[in-house]
């Protein structure tokens, strides 16, 4: 069975397919990873519906009995398949049609939606009370998501201020994924400047180097100095500094 088009997995997840085809469809699952990222991404967008009011504008002024039941899958759905038609495209292979016939224009602001909206999701992921929804909306960021000035900062907060320290670290690498914008270094840098914990502090250490941002051997020698520092941050900061020197 070749992959099956994305308004098929649309299809499948709003159970809107034959039980013959459904079917087909978890048998193809079974041995497809590509099919299965798809449709696990429209499932975690899924699972945020019920706290993203923001989708529901163009209906919330209708009676309740005439608003549409929209999931998040097809509200996304045409973004989601210009954004990666442009991928596929830039890579050198064909996928969807739309991405090479539409108006340029339109089609950055379509990317440009996308980006908002699931920069919204994980906004709305990261007020879950569970530790591991927290962090599976720090894991959102992953690929080839532009974080926007919202995101960074919620991610930012999350890194400085949320109670697990689990949470905290994986907002820190979330935001590592990014250290090709100097705005997110430097507030790495400032964010390493008021941590306690020091497994945040290794992972931020670790992040700092790796982007070779020369403000971080400042902050690695003002560090240093700290008498009652953890041993293991000593070491690593140590290393960062003969590394960043």
């Amino acid at each position: 069975m070749n992959c099956p088009q994305t308004n098929v997995w649309i299809e499948y997840l709003d159970k809107e397919l034959d039980p013959i085809e459904t079917k087909q469809l978890k048998e193809h699952l079974k041995s497809c990873s590509a099919c299965r990222k798809t449709v696990n991404e429209f499932q975690i967008l899924n699972e945020t519906i019920d706290n993203a009011a923001f989708f529901l504008n163009e209906e919330e002024a209708k009676p309740q009995s005439q608003q549409k039941h929209f999931t998040i899958s097809r509200r996304l759905y045409v973004g989601l398949q210009i954004a990666a038609g442009i991928a596929l495209f830039l890579m050198g292979r064909f996928a969807f049609p739309l991405a090479n016939t539409a108006d340029q224009n339109q089609i950055a602001q379509l990317q440009q939606e996308v980006s908002q909206t699931k920069s919204l999701v994980m906004l709305s992921m990261l007020k879950q009370d569970s530790p591991g929804a927290r962090i599976k909306a720090v894991n959102y960021t992953q690929g080839s998501m532009d974080l926007d000035s919202t995101a960074v900062d919620a991610l930012f907060n999350t890194l400085n201020t949320d109670p697990n320290v689990n949470v905290r670290m994986s907002a820190a690498y979330g935001l590592g994924r990014h250290t090709h914008r100097e705005d997110i270094r430097l507030r790495l840098v400032k964010s390493l400047s008021d941590e306690e914990d020091p497994m945040v502090q290794i992972a931020l250490i670790d992040i700092l180097v790796r982007a070779k941002e020369p403000s971080t051997v400042d902050q690695l020698f003002k560090i240093l100095k700290d008498d009652n520092l953890n041993d293991a941050v000593k070491s690593k900061a140590e290393q960062g500094v003969g590394v960043l020197l």
